[in-house]
């Protein structure tokens, strides 16, 4: 499971006839659909897409607005600016195996994890490793570890206890669950240590 990019070539899977997001994602509110990705292997995956409440979409412009401030390199088109209603999900899970809100969550536990192993590298200096001695290396690996998973009882001792987001309290429905992570929400990866 992957996030769409916008340099992804989308085909019709029957006709192999080159897809338009913005076509298919028109109409929709949500929309699940089988097609190729990729302009030269064509592989088969499913789309799932999203929409966002106006006020999320519009915090997502604003971010990208200010990314292209700082980097001169990006180009904010029109296109790409209209694509952040959405989120727009690549998988080759079928309906059957998770829906359309089953992803939606399973992604935010997803970036979860990456971020938390991100911290981790940057907190615990876990990039590279002495290649001198295989056994020195796996006992500061495992030192490393053994340090992660104390810090993280203490300052996190359930992260994995979340609340239901989809609850009928939840102001913007299953959407929240990307913006504000709380499935899976790994707060103690963002403290200082």
């Amino acid at each position: 499971m992957s996030r769409w990019r916008s340099d992804f070539a989308l085909f019709d899977p029957h006709s192999h006839q080159p897809l338009e997001l913005l076509d298919l994602l028109r109409d929709h509110s949500q929309l699940s659909v089988e097609l190729l990705v990729g302009a030269r292997e064509r592989l088969p995956v499913r789309l799932v897409a999203l929409r966002l409440p106006a006020h999320l979409a519009a915090q997502r412009r604003r971010r990208a607005r200010a990314n292209a401030r700082r980097d001169r390199t990006l180009r904010l088109t029109k296109r790409y600016l209209k694509l952040l209603d959405w989120t727009i999900l690549l998988t080759n899970v079928t309906p059957q195996q998770m829906n359309a809100q089953q992803l939606l969550e399973a992604y935010s536990c997803r970036w979860q994890i990456e971020v938390l192993f991100k911290t981790w590298k940057s907190h615990f200096q876990l990039g590279p490793l002495p290649r001198r001695n295989p056994v020195w290396i796996q006992i500061q690996l495992l030192a490393k570890l053994l340090a992660i998973a104390l810090l993280q009882s203490i300052f996190a001792p359930n992260p994995f206890v979340a609340q239901s987001p989809t609850s009928s309290k939840t102001k913007d429905g299953p959407w929240a669950i990307e913006m504000k992570r709380k499935k899976c929400d790994l707060d103690f990866a963002n403290r200082e240590i």
